[in-house]
């Protein structure tokens, strides 16, 4: 008898975790253990007991299958040094359980999902590694990334608009970073896009 399983997303983001957009983004469906509920307390509803172990054995079950595809897909530089990158220094986060959930319950679009950042690095200078630990490492990074709608940063990086997908936009005039086709979706986007935009205007 097979063991119930829970189809999540493996969204890898690749590139420099500082910038606004990634270089790459790649988004797989993976098949993991049945994923506990989130259990109510007084203080609403929480992952349940264990879920960090749970989080680091799906971590250790990716392996490298995607690792050539990735690999060949850029002409990858270390965001320190810009030489030639030899490996990625890797960063997981998890959207296993619904952090916005509620006493009134979980979200029923809510699809649970594990973030990756793979950041290129230089193998030739030990302290190139050690410092792009330390950006991929920071909970600006982490935070951020987990929090991003993966098909707004492949609409961002494709030159489409941020919100419907159309093409053929204009840069906001902001951070010159993102692109709308209209006020509406500037609006719309807002919320969102709000921290990422005032840190790359100061940058």
């Amino acid at each position: 008898m097979t063991s119930p399983t829970t189809t999540i997303d493996h969204i890898i983001y690749c590139g420099d975790p500082r910038l606004l957009v990634a270089t790459k983004t790649f988004i797989f469906e993976k098949q993991v253990p049945e994923l506990a509920p989130l259990v109510p307390t007084p203080n609403g509803l929480m992952p349940p007991a264990g879920a960090w172990v749970t989080s680091e054995s799906i971590y250790e079950s990716f392996g490298s299958n995607d690792s050539d595809e990735i690999a060949a897909s850029h002409p990858w530089t270390c965001i320190i040094c810009g030489k030639t990158s030899k490996a990625f220094c890797i960063v997981f986060a998890n959207n296993l359980w619904d952090r916005n959930a509620n006493k009134k319950g979980v979200d029923p679009t809510f699809k649970p999902s594990v973030v990756e950042l793979r950041t290129p690095v230089c193998r030739h200078d030990r302290s190139c590694r050690s410092k792009v630990l330390d950006i991929a490492q920071s909970e600006d990074c982490v935070g951020r990334w987990r929090e991003m709608d993966p098909k707004m940063v492949m609409n961002v990086a494709a030159g489409l608009c941020a919100s419907c997908e159309k093409g053929g936009m204009k840069l906001y005039a902001g951070c010159k970073e993102i692109r709308y086709c209209s006020k509406k979706c500037q609006i719309k986007m807002w919320p969102a896009h709000k921290k990422d935009c005032k840190r790359a205007q100061k940058t």
